[in-house]
């Protein structure tokens, strides 16, 4: 009897080891498919950046052909600066002013 008893031991065992297989099959499988749907994301965000980058090229092109390439770097005034709006006409005048 006890040999019976040991057999259906065993069995229970085996049965419960059975059922933890397929609960980690199981969860294996759906781990694959998330690991697809991220790596879907994973590409879709990366065409998103790449898009972002055109159009952020794009704008400052545009911006470049509207304003100029002064128009991407600070503004400084300096003497030069103003020496420079002034016209050869108005050269006495920004003399006296200081600014030539």
């Amino acid at each position: 009897m006890e040999t019976e008893s040991q057999l259906m031991d065993f069995q229970d065992c085996i049965n419960g080891l059975l059922d933890a297989l397929q609960i980690l099959l199981d969860a294996n499988k759906a781990m694959g498919e998330r690991a697809s749907q991220f790596e879907m994301i994973v590409e879709d965000y990366e065409d998103l950046n790449s898009e972002d980058a055109k159009l952020k090229g794009e704008l400052a092109m545009r911006k470049r052909g509207q304003h100029g390439i002064k128009s991407e770097k600070a503004k400084e005034t300096s003497k030069s600066d103003s020496a420079s709006e002034c016209s050869k006409d108005e050269d006495e005048a920004c003399r006296g002013q200081g600014r030539l």
